[in-house]
This record gives C-alpha cells, sequence and structure tokens, in this order.
C-alpha cells in the first residue's frame, strides 16, 4: 500500500457538539479494539461520545464507527483518544520521534475544501519540523502554504486533530498530532502539535494500552551499531546471532518492567538507542549459552541466581550507593547479579559480593537512617554482585585472532560464562 493510500486509510472525520474536525485510526498493542486520536476541542465541552466517520475515497461512501470509550487529557496536550470496535486490517503505524528539520505530513480534513460538490475533503500539508520541547513540536508549512491573515484559521479549522506523519522508506510513523496555529491570528506559516510521546503517556496513567514506537518495535534496527566495536569475525557472528531474536521486542522488554529500565527508577535519559543497544547485547551473549526466545523476561535467571539489567548514567560503585540510599536493595532476591549499560567513561567494570559490602559499609548513615536501613544488619547486602556490560566487550577483545569462525563460538561462549562466574 503506497503512503498517500495508507494516510487516506487511516484519516477520520471526528463530530463533537458544535465543533468538529479530524483524526487518525492507530493499533494500539492489543486486538481487542483499535483507537482514534483527535484534538480535545474537536470535541466541544460536552460528555456525549462524538461521531467517527471514515472515507472511502473511490466510493464517496462515510462509515460511523462505533465508539466504545473515551479518554482526554488537561487542555495544555489537547489530546483525545476514542477507543473503538477493532478494526481489522488496518495500515501498521508506529510512533516515531520528531527531529529539526524533519519533513513531515499534516494529515486531516480541512475546512478549506468544503466547496461545491468536492466529495473528498481530505488534504495533506507538507510541512518541516522545526521546534520540539514537550509536549508540543512547531512546524513550519511549506512557502506555497503560507497565508498572513485570520481568515485561515476558519479555512483550516477542522484539520485539528490530523496526524502528523513521518515517512521512511518502509514505514510511516506518527511523530505528533495537529492542534492549531502558533499565531494567535491563525496565519498559516507556524503549525503546534502535540508530540506523539504524550499520547502513550496519557494512554499509560489510564491504563490502556500503548501504541508501539518505532524505535520499540523490534531490535533489527539496532543490529548493526551494537558490536561495532569488535573484530570482524565477532561482529559477524554475533550480528547472526542476534537477528534471531525474534519473540523478544524492546515493547515486550516495556511493558514486562514499566519504569524499572534505569536505575534510579525515578531517573530519565535522553538515551533510547543506547538502552536497546544495551539490550540486544545482553540478550544476544545470553543466547551463547540459552535458548532466548524461550527466555522469561520476568526472571531472567542463570544458573538458579536472577540477572537485573538496568541503564544508569551512574558508574558501577554508585550505582550501588544508589541501590542502598533508594531503598531498592528490598526489590532484590538473594545471590542477584545487578548489570548495568551506560554513556560513557566505565572505570571498573566488575564488584564481587565483597566489594559490594565494602562500599555499602561506608554510605553515609544518616541517609540510610531515613531508609531504615542498618548496613550491619546480617547479610543485608544479600549477596549482590554488581557487573558493566562493558566486561564483556572487554574480555571479548582479548580473544584475539582465530582461524575459525565456528572455533570464535566456542570461545565466546567460554568467555560469556567467565564473566558471570568471576562475579558472582
Amino acid at each position: 500500500m503506497r503512503a498517500e493510500e495508507v494516510l487516506q486509510r487511516v484519516a477520520v472525520i471526528v463530530d463533537g457538539v458544535g465543533n468538529s474536525g479530524s483524526g487518525f485510526l492507530i493499533q494500539p498493542n492489543t486486538v481487542e479494539f483499535s483507537y482514534v486520536i483527535t484534538a480535545k476541542h474537536c470535541l466541544g465541552k460536552s460528555d456525549s461520545f462524538p461521531v467517527i466517520r471514515t472515507f472511502n475515497l473511490s466510493t464517496g461512501y462515510q462509515q460511523n464507527i462505533t465508539v466504545l470509550d473515551v479518554t482526554s487529557t488537561n487542555d495544555e496536550i489537547d489530546v483525545t483518544i476514542i477507543k473503538v470496535n477493532y478494526i481489522e486490517g488496518l495500515p501498521t503505524l508506529t510512533f516515531g520521534e520528531a527531529e529539526l528539520n524533519m519533513e513531515a505530513f499534516v494529515y486531516g480534513f480541512p475546512n478549506k475544501l468544503k466547496v461545491g460538490e468536492v466529495k473528498d475533503k481530505r488534504h495533506a500539508v507538507k510541512a518541516k519540523v522545526s521546534f520540539r520541547q514537550e509536549p508540543k513540536i512547531e512546524l513550519t508549512s511549506e512557502p506555497a502554504m503560507f497565508t498572513f491573515g485570520s481568515s485561515a484559521a476558519a479555512n483550516f479549522e477542522s484539520l485539528s486533530g490530523s496526524g502528523v506523519y513521518w515517512l521512511a522508506e518502509d514505514n510511516i510513523s506518527v511523530i505528533g498530532m495537529f492542534t492549531g496555529f502558533k499565531t494567535p491570528d491563525g496565519a498559516w506559516d507556524c503549525l503546534v502539535a502535540t508530540d506523539s510521546k504524550m499520547i502513550n503517556i496519557h494512554l499509560n496513567s489510564v491504563g490502556w494500552p500503548l501504541i508501539i514506537r518505532q524505535s520499540h518495535k523490534d531490535f533489527k534496527q539496532y543490529i548493526e551499531e551494537t558490536f561495532t566495536h569488535l573484530d570482524e569475525y565477532a561482529q559477524t557472528l554475533l550480528k547472526v546471532k542476534a537477528t534471531q531474536l525474534k519473540q523478544i521486542t524492546p515493547s515486550h522488554i516495556i511493558e514486562t518492567f514499566q519504569e524499572k529500565l534505569y536505575l534510579p527508577h525515578d531517573d530519565t535519559y535522553n538515551h533510547d538507542q543506547e538502552l536497546w543497544k544495551g539490550w540486544l547485547a545482553l540478550l544476544t551473549y545470553l543466547s551463547l549459552e540459552m535458548d532466548i526466545n524461550k527466555l522469561n523476561l520476568n526472571q531472567i535467571k542463570r544458573n538458579e541466581n536472577n540477572l537485573r539489567f538496568y541503564f544508569t548514567k551512574d558508574r558501577l560503585e554508585d550505582v550501588v550507593k544508589v541501590i542502598f540510599t533508594k531503598g531498592l536493595i528490598f526489590d532484590f532476591e538473594q545471590n542477584d547479579t545487578i548489570l548495568i549499560n551506560s554513556k560513557g567513561k566505565v572505570g571498573v567494570a566488575t564488584l564481587s559480593k565483597e566489594s559490594v559490602k565494602r562500599i555499602a559499609s561506608r554510605i553515609d548513615q544518616a541517609l540510610l537512617y531515613e531508609k531504615r536501613i542498618k548496613i550491619d544488619q546480617p547479610n543485608i547486602t544479600k549477596d549482590i554482585s554488581c557487573l558493566h556490560l562493558d566486561q564483556f566487550n572487554r574480555k571479548i577483545s582479548e580473544i584475539g585472532l582465530v582461524d575459525s569462525i565456528y572455533e570464535l563460538e566456542e570461545l565466546l561462549k567460554n568467555v560469556v560464562a567467565g564473566v558471570f562466574e568471576n562475579v558472582e
């Protein structure tokens, strides 16, 4: 299906009470229902369900979609998510991330085309991302669309709620949802949209299924860059192993661990690529020892010990302090191995159980008192050990040249086993 056909297929008209606008169909991570995304102000002030209409381009036939439920953000975010009957065969759309100068399309049903006998009111507006600061993104429309009078607001009023799309070669991503004009008089040059990220944040807050982001769809997009620091043979072998990760995706990992992908859990980082490259590397190394596609993400085990993997901005020694001062030690079980990945200088890459105890014993007692943690309490450290993902890279680099890639596979398996055994 061509990009234009996809946009035509997902575009809908949203009729509220006293207001109308555009919207778009998208499939969340479920087969029980589908979503229509639109601007909150398109629904008006009524608590009644809106009327959602699809439009068949070839026949001109309009059809209503059954609405099941509605949830809305605050007025600033200006998003409404409408739960509708499951629509089979919807084109696959994912959420993407807006970047400066990215070319995008706003696609919906503006009033501008509601004249005469024109049946299909859909319209695409080409624009470029000119600014991004959550929760909003700004786009500059192409010069041919510029207007400088307040009549533009009336012409394009019903375009509100349209999807803002980025078209890649083999994928269409939604980067935002159009809400209105930047200038008060409605001049058509700078457009404002709500960042698509805010839609998933709201869905998560109300417990509705999320929409998969492009960066969370699968691990294939990270394979080429994950093992570039290793020699050619190791890169080739590990890339082949990585392509076999078919059942586990970033989206599955997010659903499993929710906010517990980072240390501390309440921190947020703009390192999405580093996070998933780290997970891909870890899962690939584990695949040398086990059938990774049968792995239970809720309880990643090796030799009966749990592996806990996090991304952090801290060095390994500081991670130990975070674990105790934030009271996270109570989340862990006896003999857990805490694995971390980070960006930047690594420093020490392994901390044995004894090393963890020594670091814990030097933590400020006042900080621990707030969490009711007594370091001198027997086995308060639960014999946890800590390991940085970079330790695998260091040990693999020590292998040196080998004559056979099959020999290398066995050596890599031994390296992975050795790294874990030396810290457990």
